[in-house]
């Protein structure tokens, strides 16, 4: 599920304290993704259409936490 797209204007926003482990703060476009991903760190992922299309509500978001995970 693509949960929130982000303009590179407000990605830090996004970005638990700190930045993410291994990566930093972005500093482009991104998205919040429910669940995870294959692949390795800072892949090109490339998101198409499904060919059966579900029809789901829109996901409300909550809350974002922005606790580093780092423990500082």
């Amino acid at each position: 599920h693509l949960l929130k797209i982000t303009p590179a204007s407000e990605s830090s926003s996004l970005a638990p304290q700190g930045g993410f482990l291994r990566y930093g703060i972005p500093k482009c476009d991104c998205i919040l993704v429910k669940g995870s991903l294959p692949g390795t760190t800072k892949r090109l992922i490339i998101l198409t259409t499904a060919e059966r299309a579900k029809q789901h509500q829109a996901p409300s978001i909550t809350l974002i936490s922005r606790h580093s995970p780092q423990g500082r």
